[in-house]
């Protein structure tokens, strides 16, 4: 169960059956479309956001804040995107994961900043998620998420690799399936 649906979405479509690779990928396929239409919006996508500073120094409660924010969305399997200034990406950290760093007492300490890439976190840091390019077909990333099993897959943008958005499994399926409805 979800926000989104009673059953949950990683087993609902529209027309009540399965979203089964081969189906999923001919969708992608006959529609077209390209990756940035995956983009969530600017809010979401800022609530998915941590903007690490030069020394990567984060406090437990600016955590604690962003997971609430991010479990207001009602969305399963989000992570953290982790950027610097210029919006380049540093990583990931699952809302999972998160959730046990910020509420496991003594994890984290209420008020001394930690080195989120080194410190007690950073075995929960994906230093290398995957990524696709915005520019890419949407073929691609239903492809990617079927074939490796991803929760998960940044977008950046054409040239610049700048952290443009992050793509949720769930989100995947429910556009393939407003596709699918056209």
């Amino acid at each position: 169960m979800d926000a989104l649906h009673e059953e949950g979405v990683n087993d609902h479509t529209v027309l009540g059956e399965y979203l089964e690779h081969e189906h999923a990928s001919n969708i992608a396929r006959s529609r077209g479309g390209l990756v940035e239409d995956l983009i969530p919006p600017s809010q979401s996508m800022a609530d998915m956001t941590f903007h690490i500073g030069p020394e990567y120094k984060v406090l437990k409660h600016a955590l604690s804040h962003k997971l609430e924010r991010m479990k207001r969305h009602g969305l399963r399997d989000a992570a953290l995107v982790l950027v610097d200034d210029r919006e380049q990406l540093h990583g990931i950290i699952s809302e999972a994961e998160m959730d046990f760093a910020v509420h496991e007492e003594g994890f984290l300490s209420d008020t001394e900043p930690f080195d989120v890439l080194t410190g007690p976190m950073s075995q929960f840091v994906d230093r290398s998620p995957l990524v696709l390019n915005s520019a890419a077909p949407l073929e691609m990333a239903v492809e990617m998420f079927y074939q490796l099993g991803l929760r998960h897959v940044v977008i950046v943008e054409e040239g610049t690799s700048r952290v443009l958005g992050v793509i949720l499994k769930q989100q995947l399926i429910l556009y393939l399936e407003h596709l699918r409805g056209l």
